[in-house]
């Protein structure tokens, strides 16, 4: 039957040999680049999932450092803060204790026992 196409040729068992190893050839070699592929992607997300996880790593660590920068700086802040307060609670208080003691001439015009206190000083 395969002689009325002019395909006699394929009739050999040497042919038909030949044919059968190309193709079992050719399918192992279309596994091995289908495998291949698969463990080259398989390998590249493996290390991009490193490379993801480390910098996510690195990030958290320098998050980590600039929250402890940021609390240490807002602690210093506040000893700052209440040194400050506590010296304008006292120059208040120093300030009203000058006032009290002072006496203010109701014209406002210097007046002689405070020029002598001036001078005095």
């Amino acid at each position: 039957m395969l002689a009325r196409f002019g395909l006699g040729i394929l009739a050999r068992p040497a042919v038909v040999a030949f044919l059968a190893g190309l193709t079992l050839a050719g399918g192992l070699y279309g596994l091995h680049r289908w495998d291949k592929a698969r463990a080259i992607k398989a390998a590249t997300e493996g290390l991009v999932t490193a490379f993801d996880l480390a910098a996510a790593e690195a990030e958290r660590d320098a998050l980590a450092t600039r929250l402890a920068r940021a609390q240490e700086s807002g602690r210093i802040f506040d000893e700052r803060a209440q040194a400050a307060a506590g010296r304008a609670l006292k120059l208040a208080n120093e300030i009203e204790a000058f006032r009290n003691e002072t006496e203010i001439n109701p014209s406002c015009r210097v007046d002689p026992d405070f020029a002598r206190r001036l001078r005095a000083n």
